[in-house]
């Protein structure tokens, strides 16, 4: 994928046309690097000038240019803020982005099929992998992306191999 999505929109700030995002870095600061960012409209991502980036506490306030009222950027509520890989945040060879893990397959150091990631969640000291199982829709759990239980991620094979240790499933 060429898009890498860093973040939602909450809901309006204010009444100019600022938006609350939820953003899905812990780099907060990278927001104000950012030119342009990119946005799902239907079924194609309108690129979308930034004029300006607050914060308050852990959210962003971003404004858009041509969402200049309330009305207008409540339009934009629960919709995910995409950027190309070009202005990505370069990132250290052992980490990922969390687009770049969803939807990978995830067995064990065996070869078991288990599922695939369909969502990552911060649970405080590590990142938590739900895996949606293979043999049902509903039925997800969840696995602590840590060196214990994480032995190897291939982006290119969209794989991730897991240790199972006692009281994982």
């Amino acid at each position: 994928m060429d898009y890498l999505i860093i973040g939602r929109f909450m809901k309006p700030f204010g009444i100019h046309g600022e938006m609350k995002v939820f953003p899905f870095t812990d780099a907060l600061e990278r927001f104000r690097d950012l030119p342009f960012i990119f946005i799902r409209l239907s079924s194609e991502l309108k690129k979308c000038g930034i004029e300006g980036v607050r914060y308050k506490g852990d959210k962003v306030l971003l404004k858009l240019k041509g969402y200049d009222t309330r009305n207008a950027a409540e339009q934009l509520s629960d919709e995910y803020l995409y950027i190309d890989r070009a202005h990505a945040a370069p990132i250290d060879e052992e980490e990922y982005y969390y687009y770049d893990l969803c939807a990978c397959r995830v067995l064990t150091t065996d070869g078991e099929k288990l599922g695939s990631v369909c969502d990552i969640q911060n649970a405080g000291s590590c990142d938590v992998y739900v895996i949606r199982k293979d043999t049902a829709e509903n039925d997800i759990f969840y696995i602590p992306a840590i060196k214990d239980v994480i032995k190897k991620i291939d982006i290119n094979n969209k794989e991730i191999i897991i240790e199972e240790i006692e009281g994982l499933f």
